[in-house]
């Protein structure tokens, strides 16, 4: 049997830290990454990425009240369109 592997991306990984701090070369290294790879990796381990993740927590918080309201009040915001608006599920 042979063995068939896939490539592997080489992906960056990006400081949200160093980009928070305005760090030039970590922008450098971001750009070139969505220019050429069109993906990275943002490396949220430190104390600083900390707002971002509140800022995460509010938002779902925001999205589950707003999904919480009554269809009727819902169905106000169908736009008729794909991207845009809500649609109400079929299940």
């Amino acid at each position: 049997m042979r063995d068939h592997l896939s490539p592997v991306a080489q992906l960056h990984t990006i400081s949200f830290s160093k980009l928070l701090h305005k760090d030039l070369g970590e922008q450098a290294r971001l750009l070139d990454a969505v220019e050429n790879d069109g993906f990275f990796y943002l490396d949220l381990t430190h104390a600083d990425s900390m707002e971002l993740y509140k800022d995460y927590e509010r938002v779902l918080h925001i999205m589950k009240s707003w999904f919480d309201q009554p269809v009727e009040f819902k169905g106000g915001f169908a736009y008729g369109s794909d991207v845009q608006g809500y649609v109400a599920s079929t299940m």
